[in-house]
């Protein structure tokens, strides 16, 4: 009886938060719909997917998503060209459209209820963070796909991001679905903290270098103008990495700097220029920084190890697949220890 109470009330608020947006009858029973498939199939989806999360809990975060985070939601069909070609292109490219609070997408469901997720999921700092964001929004939609009771009847073409969805599935099962959750900042070091604390320091840094490398090769894949600019940073890192071979030379090129713009600091100085004085005093402290050896050697390290992460972008096929092979090995690793 309560939850027929419970369904009758959710369907209500849902029409109530759709009817103040404006959206059209067809979007709105379109929306009632997934709302309904969610009922039948949650139950499924819980017990297959072992977690604790409620369908109240589920559906409650879903409108709750819908009234904060989702000001325009249009279904659109095949053949409407009422649309501007951006949006138009992107939509016969990913089947939906998202920006801004944003939502346009062709009538399937899966990718309403994706969009909707992605559009509560703004913790988008790093290619990490996007990586496993993206993973949680496609975990979020499997409970409206087609379900035999066991598993789920999925079509890759039809999952989002399959190096998303592989990655979180394997972080869900490690660490936990309310672990990656509760993470709204800094991916990398609370996910580092957690496979650490569970299964060791060593097992925790080789599987971060691996989620750094799969991530920042799948924002690459997805992304033109980010792939661009890793070329453009590689091209950076490369110069740098080889002065870094001829110790003497690259301080004695440090020092020569230092002097230099010591030199621009008196000048800027003598003709208070506060803004100039500024700038080069941080240049001069960069500089001294760079001249103690442990910062030095420090600097180094970790400009070799930025080169050689963004190198990924450059590997063939088999390369590429050989780093997930090698994090899928990691991830039974953890079941040894």
């Amino acid at each position: 009886m309560l939850e027929k109470i419970f369904k009758k009330d959710k369907n209500e608020e849902l029409e109530l938060i759709l009817e103040e947006k404006n959206i059209d009858e067809k979007t709105k029973n379109f929306l009632l719909g997934i709302l309904y498939k969610i009922e039948v199939s949650y139950k499924d989806y819980k017990i297959a997917k072992a977690i604790r999360t409620t369908k109240e809990e589920y559906i409650e975060e879903l409108i709750n998503n819908i009234k904060e985070k989702c000001d325009k939601i249009k279904i659109v069909e095949l053949s409407d060209n009422g649309l501007p070609t951006k949006i138009q292109k992107i939509l016969q490219k990913e089947k939906i459209y998202i920006d801004n609070k944003c939502i346009i997408s062709y009538p399937i469901e899966q990718k309403i209820l994706y969009a909707i997720q992605k559009q509560s999921n703004t913790v988008n700092d790093t290619t990490i963070s996007k990586l496993i964001t993206t993973g949680q929004n496609i975990d979020k939609t499997e409970v409206i796909r087609d379900f035999n009771g066991w598993s789920w009847t999925t079509i890759n073409s039809e999952i989002e991001n399959i190096s998303a969805n592989l990655v979180y599935q394997s972080l869900q099962i490690l660490l936990g679905a309310k672990f990656l959750n509760n993470i709204k900042t800094d991916y990398l070091k609370n996910i580092k903290k957690g496979i650490t604390d569970k299964y060791g320091k060593e097992i925790a840094q080789k599987m971060i270098e691996k989620l750094e490398k799969i991530s920042t090769l799948n924002e690459a894949n997805n992304n033109s103008k980010f792939k661009k600019m890793l070329k453009e940073q590689l091209e950076s890192l490369e110069k740098q990495v080889e002065q870094y071979k001829d110790t003497k030379a690259n301080i004695d090129n440090i020092t020569n700097s230092k002097k230099e713009t010591i030199k621009e600091l008196e000048k800027a100085t003598r003709e208070k220029d506060e803004k100039r004085k500024k700038e080069l005093i941080n240049q001069i402290e960069q500089y001294n920084y760079l001249l103690n050896p442990e910062n030095y050697i420090k600097e180094r390290n970790k400009t070799i190890r930025q080169k050689q992460l963004i190198e990924i972008i450059g590997y063939t096929k088999k390369e590429q697949q050989q780093v997930f092979i090698e994090f899928i090995e990691l991830f039974f690793q953890c079941f040894n220890i």
